[in-house]
């Protein structure tokens, strides 16, 4: 079955897409984090870095 290595594989060019655009991911199922930013380590493994907890509306300038 090769349906695991194609998700692998669609995850990594996802994630690496992320960094090299320094986008910041919405987590809207995660209950510690909303927000964070990719990152990867010396190792080449992803994580993140800038967590927020919590979003809250701006008020838009007129």
């Amino acid at each position: 079955d090769r349906n695991a290595e194609l998700l692998i594989d669609e995850k990594r060019a996802f994630l690496e897409d992320k960094l090299a655009r320094n986008v910041h991911l919405f987590f809207t199922h995660d209950p510690q984090y909303a927000m964070a930013q990719v990152t990867r380590d010396d190792k080449g493994r992803f994580g993140v870095a800038h967590e927020v907890a919590e979003l809250r509306a701006r008020s838009l300038a007129a």
